[in-house]
């Protein structure tokens, strides 16, 4: 079994609504902000925790695509092979600044990402975020269903950010 983490995951992310230009812009205030700090800090299935984390940076040239196998292919940070039972926390960034790219789902362990027509696109300098604190998490099954296809048919290379927050069982 791999290990677990010890300590904590923290998600960082903020968008806020920042007025400039019209000066009548100045006398407004936002009407929408989010800044969210979201902390897995335990081990196990319980609210709020995450065992296993993996982060990547790939490079997929035109034509090409990244499958990331949420089930006994997945490499957690310090290189061991897991399989999640439990998805919390999916974020994909598009680092291009001209080609989009598309997630596409396998199956259940996925679906929640492609629920819209099979396919969620990323536009140049977009991310997709997904994120779970609830005990359950976003259910994992082994099989030809558990993975999540990064696929690039921009033209050009694109290079994308990808983190994965999950349990194992």
């Amino acid at each position: 079994m791999a290990n677990t983490v010890q300590g904590a995951i923290t998600l960082q992310a903020g968008v806020a609504v920042v007025p400039t230009g019209d000066p009548s812009w100045k006398t407004r205030r936002p009407t929408a902000s989010i800044n969210v700090e979201h902390a897995f800090t335990g081990s196990g299935g319980g609210a709020g925790a995450a065992e296993q984390a993996y982060s990547s940076q790939q490079t997929i040239n035109n034509g090409s695509n990244f499958d990331i196998d949420m089930a006994g292919v997945l490499a957690n940070d310090i290189g061991e092979t897991v399989t999640l039972n439990a998805l919390k926390a999916l974020i994909v960034y598009n680092r291009s600044t001209t080609g989009a790219i598309t997630l596409t789902s396998t199956g259940p362990a996925t679906a929640h990402v492609a629920a819209v027509n099979g396919t969620v696109t990323i536009r140049p300098g977009g991310f997709f975020a997904l994120v779970c604190s609830e005990a359950t998490g976003y259910a994992v099954v082994g099989g030809t269903t558990d993975t999540l296809r990064v696929a690039n048919s921009s033209g050009a290379a694109v290079t994308v950010d990808i983190i994965v927050v999950g349990n194992v069982p």
